[in-house]
């Protein structure tokens, strides 16, 4: 069974790992409030995947890059994964000017890191909303120092408007970490397992009809010879029906109604004339 360490980038206080701030909803978006998601995302993937992972940075404090790549190496970790969002100028400049798109990292050394690299792009190409824009062979920390194949993810821009939002839209988070899981699945050749939808079951034979309410019982109620206009009766939690009082206009009795029903519950309260 396959180790797979999983790195979401930063930590919820890294200083400017921040969108710009977004009037749309306020505030703005730390880097890692997408980051973690999308690994959380990724972790319960694999595993139903049949594989194990290893978080490197878990919690949300930043932690060292190095203690980072020492998590994955110590744990004789098989493929490490980071996720990260990227960022250019730290502002808006408005549609078409931003830039944007996804990515993935490697050690210019190439070998198994581009092969997963392709691989990965393949799917995030296929599922995303996003612009491809390919395998980048760059001199990082943590793929240049970690011992096993190694690949990071730049899955939008914290400078455009538009992939900001999307940072914190769980549909997005969810697609990119299927995306990746397949792209593991493949790397290593084991079929991707859906999550599976929960099954509604039917009952078998119709339900019994609810019992009916006992006829209420009247008490108190005046005398027909002494009533005129409108009358309001109403029935208790005891099943007993009771004479509240009487009203010279329709308009006053369901006003009276109104306040009753509020209180006892519509098919309990009548109007009666006499």
């Amino acid at each position: 069974m396959k180790l797979i360490a999983l790195d979401d980038g930063h930590g919820m206080q890294t200083a400017g790992k921040r969108t710009p701030f977004i009037p749309e909803i306020g505030r703005f978006i730390h880097e890692n409030e997408f980051n973690r998601a999308v690994k959380k995302l990724l972790d319960a993937e694999l595993k139903r995947c049949g594989f194990k992972t290893v978080l490197t940075a878990p919690g949300d404090a930043d932690h060292s890059l190095a203690s980072r790549v020492k998590v994955a190496n110590d744990a004789k970790a098989d493929l490490f994964i980071s996720i990260h969002y990227n960022a250019l100028d730290g502002k808006f400049d408005g549609p078409g000017k931003d830039p944007e798109g996804f990515s993935a990292h490697i050690d210019p050394s190439g070998g198994q890191s581009q092969k997963f690299a392709e691989i990965a792009i393949k799917h995030l190409a296929n599922g995303t909303i996003q612009k491809n824009r390919g395998v980048v062979k760059q001199q990082l920390y943590v793929t240049a120092n970690t011992k096993m194949p190694a690949v990071l993810f730049e899955l939008g821009f914290m400078d455009n408007n538009r992939e900001a939002l999307l940072m914190i839209a769980p549909a997005f988070q969810k697609e990119c970490a299927v995306e990746i899981a397949k792209a593991v699945c493949e790397f290593y050749r084991v079929p991707y397992v859906p999550e599976s939808k929960p099954t509604i079951v039917k009952p078998a034979v119709k339900p019994p009809e609810p019992e009916k309410a006992p006829e209420p019982v009247v008490e108190d109620k005046p005398k027909a010879g002494d009533i005129k206009g409108f009358n309001v009766l109403y029935v208790q939690e005891d099943g007993k029906l009771r004479y509240d009082k009487q009203y010279k206009s329709m308009e006053d009795a369901e006003k009276r109604q109104r306040f009753l029903l509020s209180k006892y519950g519509e098919v309990h309260v009548k109007l009666i004339r006499h």
